[in-house]
């Protein structure tokens, strides 16, 4: 969801997410909210706030309550999103292959997975040496998309972390 998308909660009434101003770190829960304006969508639930590491607006909106658990299934997505990326198009490009043969196509991928999981093993080996930033440039921006780290809140207000850096987002229970 984007800062311009219109909520409506009860009592409340309309108003758009970039009405609601963030530290880095900050995030709100809001339940049983209805979305959009024009063509009203609802009953759903979303949680909103900032990053901690980048300043970063997330908006998240689900059919299940939300609480800081949802930042952390929201970052495994991106794992999923990146493979799949990297099957079709960033990395193996299995759409250029052109391959019609179910066989040929099902060796391709056996010899895929078989590259996949050697690299994998590799980049574990890296990670448990303690050498992942001699490798990985972009070792920040994987903290920022994988909140792995997140304190969970039973009731969703407002809590600025200022001493816990590792954590992206926190709620206060």
């Amino acid at each position: 969801m984007k800062k311009d998308a219109w909520i409506w909660r009860t009592g409340k009434g309309w108003c758009q997410l970039k009405q609601f101003h963030f530290k880095r770190g900050e995030a709100l829960c809001f339940h049983n909210v209805g979305l959009h304006k024009d063509q009203w969508y609802g009953s759903v639930h979303i949680a909103f706030g900032r990053n901690n590491i980048n300043g970063e607006f997330w908006a998240i909106v689900s059919d299940e309550p939300t609480t800081l658990q949802t930042f952390y299934e929201y970052g495994l997505r991106f794992d999923i999103e990146e493979a799949f990326l990297d099957d079709q198009s960033n990395g193996w490009n299995i759409q250029k292959s052109e391959i019609r043969c179910v066989c040929a196509l099902s060796r391709l991928w056996f010899i895929l997975a078989l590259a996949t999981l050697y690299v994998t093993a590799q980049g574990t080996l890296v990670v448990e040496t303690g050498k992942r930033r001699w490798v990985d440039t972009h070792w920040r921006t994987w903290q920022q998309l994988f909140p792995h780290r997140l304190g969970l809140g039973q009731n969703c207000s407002v809590k600025r972390m200022a001493t816990d850096s590792s954590r992206q987002f926190h709620l206060q229970p």
